[in-house]
């Protein structure tokens, strides 16, 4: 049996919060490699003695819930700052702040080239590719018209107007 596990990072990006997959594990740690492009080889991950003797006092004296009903990523966040609560680990006016960075977007790795075209995860801004829809569908049906040269039934060809709104017609024969 294998373990996945990832760790997350979380970042605040203007007024709201993301999450960030920084580092995995499946039997050796990969983690995001610097400039966030890519994952780094694999290798065997080392733990010092003080990060081991900082995890048994989180696990002592900090809140662990191992198990709940619970089905979604909200239902986990409202019964864990109940539990808070209830034992004096947190106030009860920061509840909605904690549970909005709980629930806050994840953001993973191999999202960056969709985010590329769309998005900018350090600013949250749009950024828009400048690609020609016109062009894209041309070159597309230009290719397709010289793969099928010989069978023109329901085949794709350009028009003779480069200008037109949709730059492609159906011949149906």
């Amino acid at each position: 049996d294998l373990i996945f596990c990832e760790m997350d990072v979380l970042y605040k990006m203007g007024e709201s919060y993301q999450w960030r997959e920084t580092a995995r594990w499946v039997k050796y740690e990969e983690d995001v490699e610097e400039g966030g492009m890519r994952w780094s080889k694999p290798h065997v991950a080392s733990l010092s003695l003080h990060s081991l003797f900082e995890l048994r006092n989180s696990l002592t004296s900090g809140a662990c819930m191992l198990e709940m009903d619970a089905m979604t990523i909200s239902q986990v966040a409202d019964l864990f700052l109940e539990y808070l609560i209830s034992q004096k680990l947190l106030e009860q006016h920061l509840k909605d702040s904690v549970r909005a960075a709980i629930v806050a977007q994840h953001w993973f790795q191999h999202q960056k080239s969709r985010m590329k075209n769309n998005q900018d995860p350090e600013t949250g801004k749009g950024i828009f590719k400048s690609i020609s829809m016109k062009r894209t569908l041309s070159e597309i049906g230009r290719t397709f018209s010289m793969k099928s040269k010989g069978d023109v039934q329901g085949s794709v060809k350009m028009k003779d107007k480069t200008n037109s709104q949709l730059n492609l017609d159906i011949i149906n024969g």
